[in-house]
């Protein structure tokens, strides 16, 4: 008995080991068929060398572990995405013909973003990824390259990325490059490069978002001189005519009355005159005139700095744009998306990344006959019923100057009572008008600092029948999945 229990252990012990070889050689062959080629020769290689001389193969794989990283991080790090202004516009909402014009002529610009560090293994590949992009296109006349999520740019970079601009603005035809998303450091490493190399047309530099290079470019291309100007649409009453001439007023022109009635005509075109002259007799003793200057805070009659309102402050009147041009804006959130390393910064200072910053941004031009206050109208009845006050969804500023008709809201709901034809009417288009303003700005400002067009969006990219322009491409590529 004693012998066979010692020849069961004996073969226990020898089942056991070779079970355990066979897993050894099992798991060896699988790391070989997992792990890359190149990495397995550069194992064996710094095992063999170290097995020769330890201290060489300890400095070798150092070396090599080197090497490796910076290719390596190299490849993922630079450009990560690129698109023209014809799929990513500001959140600045432009008239209908500049849209169309934007939508013909926005493959002029191209938008490159970037990651990661950059230095002299990255520098280069960017530099050359986007020169073979305008050599590949010789319609593109600027370029917009965003370093939002770049924590850092050594002098190498610095020093490609000013010679690259140079390049552009000495290429025919001219091409203009723009740096936006800088932190304070990396704008002064620019700015000082360009001054040191005496490049007369140098890059344009902006410490903003990515909003305020969108709305750089399109400006570019707007104010850009074309073969065939695009026709414009007629215009609702109460606004600027096709010829661009002032739309004509009632008789009582220039008066609280007559702007009444001009905003009346567009609120509640559908009822019928009489009720509107009614509606007009009501609201007129509360009604008022304003104007506001942006660029002449002294001057009399015109609020400070042409301020109409601030957003997330009390509302209390529907604004009706008698002259001028009002922009809307918005403040963006910072963002927590991104974590890159803050030891690049001057926390002294009070250095942030860009993204880290609350952003103000335009998300509407409005001309005259706009009507301001629609959401905030719409939300004052129930505010009221709830003890609460509705709130500016924007900011409203002179463009640079403008005269306004506030009517309180009170005053238009005691008059759409009194009235109840044209008050439905206007109940009805201030409805519709909130609806869409409150979607719009949802689908954009909230979301991303930038507005990423989409595929149901219309695009109106109608070229003229000569064909000496090409057509834009499609938004979204339909022989891709996703």
């Amino acid at each position: 008995k004693k012998l066979k229990s010692e020849r069961g252990e004996r073969n226990g012990g020898l089942r056991s080991g070779s079970l355990l070889a066979r897993v050894t050689i099992y798991q060896l062959i699988g790391v070989i068929h997992d792990v890359a080629s190149q990495e397995w020769r550069a194992v064996v290689f710094t095992a063999l060398m170290t097995y020769f001389n330890v201290l060489i193969g300890i400095v070798f794989g150092c070396m090599l572990t080197m090497a490796l990283f910076v290719v390596e991080y190299a490849g993922i790090t630079g450009i990560v995405n690129q698109k023209s202004i014809v799929e990513v516009r500001s959140l600045l909402k432009r008239p209908q013909r500049q849209v169309e014009v934007l939508d013909m002529y926005g493959t002029e610009v191209t938008v490159f973003w970037c990651s990661g560090y950059i230095f002299f293994g990255t520098a280069t590949g960017i530099v050359e990824e986007v020169e073979a992009h305008l050599d590949a296109n010789d319609k593109i006349r600027d370029v917009v390259i965003d370093f939002e999520a770049v924590p850092a740019v050594d002098a190498s970079g610095v020093h490609a990325l000013t010679e690259f601009a140079s390049r552009c603005a000495t290429r025919k035809p001219r091409v203009e490059v723009c740096f936006c998303g800088l932190v304070r450091r990396l704008h002064g490493a620019l700015a000082s490069m360009i001054i040191a190399k005496d490049i007369q047309q140098g890059p344009k530099l902006m410490s903003s978002r990515l909003e305020g290079a969108l709305e750089w470019a399109e400006e570019r291309i707007l104010e850009r001189p074309r073969k065939q100007a695009l026709a414009v649409s007629v215009s609702p009453r109460g606004q600027v005519s096709r010829e661009g001439s002032k739309a004509t007023i009632s008789s009582e022109a220039g008066t609280v009355r007559g702007y009444l009635l001009d905003m009346l005509n567009e609120v509640a075109a559908s009822a019928p005159e009489a009720t509107l002259e009614g509606l007009v007799a009501a609201l007129a003793p509360s009604a008022r005139l304003q104007q506001y200057f942006a660029n002449s805070p002294s001057m009399k009659g015109g609020t400070n700095k042409g301020m109409i309102y601030l957003e997330d402050t009390p509302a209390f009147d529907l604004i009706y744009l008698t002259t001028g041009a009002v922009k809307l804006t918005r403040m963006l959130d910072a963002e927590t998306t991104h974590k890159l390393p803050r030891h690049h910064l001057n926390i002294e200072k009070g250095d942030l990344f860009v993204f880290e910053e609350r952003t103000e941004v335009r998300v509407e031009l409005l001309e005259r006959g706009a009507v301001l206050g629609a959401v905030e109208f719409g939300a004052a009845n129930f505010g009221v019923q709830q003890g609460l006050q509705p709130r500016h969804l924007t900011s409203a500023l002179a463009a640079p100057r403008c005269e306004a008709l506030l009517v309180p809201f009170k005053a238009l709901h005691e008059a759409f009572a009194q009235h109840p034809v044209a008050g439905y009417a206007a109940m009805a288009w201030l409805s519709s008008r909130a609806s869409a303003q409150v979607l719009e700005l949802t689908r954009s400002s909230s979301m991303r600092s930038y507005r990423l067009r989409v595929a149901d969006e219309p695009l109106f990219s109608q070229v003229s029948a000569s064909g000496e322009e090409e057509s834009a491409p499609p938004l979204v590529d339909t022989n891709a999945g996703g």
